[in-house]
């Protein structure tokens, strides 16, 4: 019955399967993949997970794939290493209800970046939706600018996929004063990815900077060491090479090219206003920022899509210079010539 209703309504299924590999595959072609676990925490439920996935690559003919939600560290050097997953996945729940936001945000997504790349392997992010508590440490309701800070955060990052999480008992659609309408603001942010995605599905990352006027990474969020190593960039001039001078503060980078289309040599770059706060939209005024930029001498056009039009448009520039106004958490993405 649920294969009849979803194709009557043109969506598609996702079916919960555990890692025992007696379950069946059905011939249904709405069935896009099987959620096989959460969360595995050891080699014995990864490699039943194994067996799992290759039970689905070999039966399913409609290209349904094998999904889990994986947990970093070893971990997922294991799940990479006896699985071989179609995608990897992270998990940045980092919104707390004090207000603060964690500052393992910007590592995490780093570290599922390089993971991502080194085994030629797309990567998904769980988006924070909705407020709950985990031991000690207690999440927020999402407010508009914290979902859109991050869904660009993992666009940006390189991330091909996005997961809305929702805890069972939370609030969804809005309090009884109107506070905050967590699916509009989904419904919203999903038209952009809906119309980014023609584009970015060829993408891919070369190279992730963090813009801000202070010089010090001690005092930037997120900006702790990780083996001894900054766990993000800071920009400097000559990073991007079809850019000179990039003037904003509170500002990301993700750099990319297209690796689908060999006669494509543009250079791409996602710049998202790191701005967001609990209970904030994202026009408010504390969350809108602008930047600067002029090009390198060599580029001839400059581009920015249009979400809503579906289309790339011209920039314009006053006086040599091109300049970027976003909302708090938005994203925009540039093409260079």
């Amino acid at each position: 019955d649920d294969y009849r209703r979803a194709k009557a309504a043109g969506l598609e299924l996702l079916l919960y399967r555990s890692s025992d590999v007696n379950f069946p595959t059905p011939t249904d072609s709405t069935v896009i993949g099987y959620f096989l676990r959460d969360e595995p925490t050891n080699r014995q439920q990864i490699v039943a997970l194994g067996k799992a996935a290759a039970k689905i690559y070999r039966e399913d003919k409609r290209g349904a794939i094998p999904m889990v939600n994986q947990w970093g560290g070893n971990v997922l050097d294991e799940v990479i290493m006896l699985q071989y997953p179609c995608y990897l996945q992270v998990t940045c729940y980092d919104l707390l209800d004090d207000g603060r936001t964690l500052s393992r945000h910007y590592p995490a997504l780093e570290g599922i970046r390089k993971t991502a790349l080194e085994n030629n392997i797309g990567f998904m992010g769980w988006v924070l939706v909705s407020n709950h508590s985990s031991g000690n440490i207690h999440f927020r309701q999402a407010s508009e600018s914290d979902i859109y800070w991050q869904v660009y955060s993992l666009v940006t990052y390189g991330g091909k996929g996005v997961w809305y999480y929702r805890y069972f008992n939370s609030d969804f659609s809005g309090d009884k004063k109107g506070n905050y309408h967590t699916r509009d603001y989904i419904k919203a942010v999903n038209a952009e990815l809906d119309a980014l995605w023609p584009v970015i599905k060829h993408l891919r990352s070369t190279g992730v900077f963090h813009c801000h006027k202070e010089a010090n990474p001690e005092k930037i969020d997120g900006a702790y060491k990780r083996n001894g190593k900054w766990a993000i960039t800071l920009y400097k001039d000559g990073d991007i090479p079809v850019i000179r001078r990039f003037e904003g503060d509170k500002f990301l980078l993700g750099m990319f090219k297209n690796t689908d289309n060999s006669a494509d040599k543009s250079i791409y770059l996602m710049v998202q206003n790191k701005r967001h706060a609990m209970n904030t939209a994202k026009d408010d005024s504390k969350m809108v920022a602008s930047a600067r930029f002029r090009t390198a001498p060599d580029i001839k056009h400059v581009q920015r899509f249009d979400v809503k039009k579906r289309q790339w448009i011209p920039l314009t520039k006053e006086k040599g210079t091109y300049k970027l106004t976003l909302s708090g958490g938005q994203g925009i993405l540039l093409r260079f010539f």
